[in-house]
């Protein structure tokens, strides 16, 4: 059983219970990798032993594709039948961190990170999987709105403050560091609603109408966690002080985008382009805390916010098929999109040196 796009190839092996994915995977929302769901599906319900979904020779998947796969972990673990074997390369560090928060939705999940020298002493791929492999390799890459906003996403991975979450640094520095969230936390609700207020069509207002619903109350869930942790909201002067410099720049800069978009569409590119760079904060977060065992859950930077984007996805459908659309009949209007793309990961990249113990902020402002 076998699904190919013209970057990628999903093949299910019912001898050796496998599913390999190869090649590079940005398909445009959760619905339209129904059919790889199907794949999955089919092989979770073949045979009794362990599946194994093989990620080694994928080069890179989107938030789309992590949400489909999140929800199929999510099916096998209520259908609780077999476990789930996820095997990624060392060579690509993305698969390390998204397949880990992955194989936490369930303990029957097993996750495998191997080296490339491991990697050659498994079994040949079949010629003609080799053959669609070595056909996506040779693709070039696709002047896709939602193919730019995925590799700034996996840039946005690589930002300082991930790095350093990576070096798995003293639990005592969260305190320090989650006050200075207070002033997005905030931003964030009001530009989902200004966002809402100035959508026009009545497609995009549902889509819009539908991002603010699921968001409603995660700002709560900010405060919960100050409690939890037994501090005291941010003082309007602490808000407003030098501390939180940057956090208040960057979100400033992402609220002029919702005035300086002048249709639907770039409103739509702005909602995908915040919805992908939450997406790689929490991942990132909640792998931080739970692989340090943090002694206080914690419901916005925890588990919890990653699996409510998990369960419901982190990209409404349809939403980025109406902006490739758009942008593929207007060149200038691609371009604008592009333009914006960039401009809301520049905002994030300078709001999150304000994330940094304050040792790590000058070197990283002055980059």
């Amino acid at each position: 059983m076998r699904v190919k796009g013209q970057e990628f190839a999903v093949s299910y092996y019912k001898e050796r219970g496998v599913v390999v994915f190869s090649g590079t995977m940005r398909l445009r929302n959760v619905r339209e990798y129904d059919q790889i769901r199907q794949v999955l599906r089919h092989a979770h319900d073949d045979g009794d032993e362990a599946l194994t979904l093989d990620f080694c020779e994928l080069r890179f998947l989107n938030s789309s594709g992590i949400t489909m796969l999140g929800q199929f972990l999510v099916d096998a673990r209520r259908a609780d039948t077999k476990p789930i074997v996820l095997r990624g390369s060392s060579e690509r560090p993305w698969q390390s961190r998204s397949l880990d928060t992955l194989r936490r939705i369930w303990p029957k999940i097993q996750l495998v990170i191997e080296k490339p020298e491991e990697r050659a002493a498994e079994p040949e791929p079949e010629e003609h999987e080799a053959e669609a492999d070595a056909a996506a390799e040779a693709l070039p890459e696709t002047n896709s709105i939602f193919g730019h906003l995925a590799r700034k996403q996996t840039a946005f991975e690589d930002h300082a403050f991930f790095a350093f979450l990576r070096t798995n640094p003293e639990t005592s520095w969260v305190w320090e560091f989650i006050p200075g969230m207070g002033f997005w936390v905030k931003t964030f609700q009001d530009i989902l609603r200004l966002v809402r207020e100035r959508v026009a069509s009545t497609e995009a207002g549902a889509m819009a109408q539908h991002i603010l619903e699921g968001d409603i109350g995660h700002d709560e869930w900010f405060v919960t966690d100050l409690k939890a942790l037994e501090m005291e909201l941010p003082t309007v002067l602490e808000l407003f002080g030098p501390a939180h410099q940057h956090v208040r720049l960057g979100s400033y800069a992402l609220v002029s985008e919702v005035y300086r978009a002048d249709n639907d569409v770039l409103l739509l590119v702005l909602l995908l382009g915040l919805e992908s760079a939450s997406y790689v904060f929490f991942t990132g977060m909640a792998a931080y805390l739970e692989g340090n065992e943090f002694p206080v859950e914690l419901k916005y930077f925890g588990r919890n916010h990653l699996n409510a984007e998990l369960e419901h996805g982190i990209v409404e459908s349809g939403m980025d098929a109406i902006v490739e659309e758009a942008c593929a009949r207007d060149p200038e209007l691609y371009d604008a999109a592009v333009a914006l793309i960039e401009r809301i990961f520049d905002a994030f990249t300078l709001m999150f040196v304000n994330f940094l113990p304050p040792e790590r902020r000058g070197e990283q402002a002055a980059s």
